[in-house]
């Protein structure tokens, strides 16, 4: 099986920015896109190290803490540890969230194309189910975190 590694990266880039914009809308915060943008790299380069090394150390769920840790640090202004805290929580919640809703859906339409390597889960769908997956999910976004 062929894995292009830009791909992952932009994925995951697109993914990890969605999650910390969502972040952003619930907790109600100035937007700064830059620093988001920043912070979804550093959670991308991490993925593809992770994917890459296939290293114990990276895999391990301290490190995958202290990634998480930074990309909060990076994205948000946290003056004091317990809004850092609470973006940290929204920010999981968000992600287990979306990562569920993922899952489902993945799991709903072709399970047989579900594949585990190294640590992380690989699918192989249709552009088409891909194309539709990701309009509902876009869709179900916007309606949920909508400012009033």
């Amino acid at each position: 099986m062929t894995i292009y590694v830009d791909l992952i990266f932009f994925e995951n880039l697109i993914l990890n920015y969605i999650i910390l914009l969502a972040t952003t809308i619930m907790r109600k915060l100035k937007i700064h896109w830059i620093k988001i943008l920043f912070s979804s790299m550093l959670g991308s380069a991490f993925s593809i190290l992770n994917y890459i090394l296939e290293m114990n150390f990276l895999c391990n769920f301290l490190f995958k803490l202290v990634i998480s840790f930074l990309m909060i640090i990076i994205a948000f202004e946290n003056h004091k540890i317990i809004i850092f805290f609470k973006n940290l929580i929204i920010f999981y919640l968000i992600s287990f969230t979306f990562g569920g809703a993922s899952f489902m859906f993945l799991f709903f339409i072709k399970p047989q194309n579900i594949m585990f390597d190294s640590g992380h889960f690989i699918r192989n769908i249709s552009n088409k189910n891909g194309v539709i997956g990701r309009i509902i999910w876009i869709s179900v976004n916007f309606n949920c975190f909508k400012s009033n």
